[in-house]
């Protein structure tokens, strides 16, 4: 296929309809089917295993969007930025894009919970109550371990404290 001819397809392609904005601070309204059909296939279709982690994960990107993080101390230095519950084998099992602070569009963000907590509770709702074991950075730690221990999810910090 000629590459002016498949920029016009990818010009035309819409998963979402124009008409039917929505009002909530979702920057991702447009390619939430996209973002949302592979997380539901994850859970679907995988078995996960019982340690889980959860990571960040920069996803390189040179274009202009409002999504996109500058993380000068990582490898790759500016791209979307990535919430990954991975298990031990690599395999991702689930994923959310960060869309900025102040955003309010992690799922299970509350007011008593910050970032790294909301994070950690929206990613693990599927594998509540199955005894599961999550491990994740000190970037993530809990205060919210009571809401997840009450479910049967084990927390272990990565990085023991010094």
């Amino acid at each position: 296929m000629v590459k002016g001819r498949f920029q016009n397809f990818l010009s035309c392609l819409h998963v979402k309809d124009d008409m039917a904005a929505n009002a909530t601070k979702d920057r991702l309204w447009k390619l939430r089917p996209l973002v949302d059909h592979p997380n539901f296939n994850f859970v679907k279709l995988y078995d996960v295993k019982r340690e889980q982690s959860i990571e960040e994960s920069m996803v390189l990107f040179k274009d202009r969007s409002c999504l996109k993080q500058n993380c000068p101390m990582k490898p790759i230095k500016r791209g979307l930025k990535l919430w990954v519950r991975a298990d031990s084998d690599g395999y991702i099992s689930i994923f959310s894009v960060y869309q900025g602070k102040g955003t309010g569009t992690e799922g299970a963000h509350r007011e008593d919970f910050g970032l790294g907590e909301s994070v950690v509770i929206d990613l693990c709702q599927d594998i509540l109550g199955r005894g599961h074991r999550v491990f994740f950075e000190n970037f993530f730690y809990i205060s919210a371990s009571p809401v997840l221990s009450q479910e049967k999810i084990k927390l272990w910090d990565a990085e023991p404290s010094a």
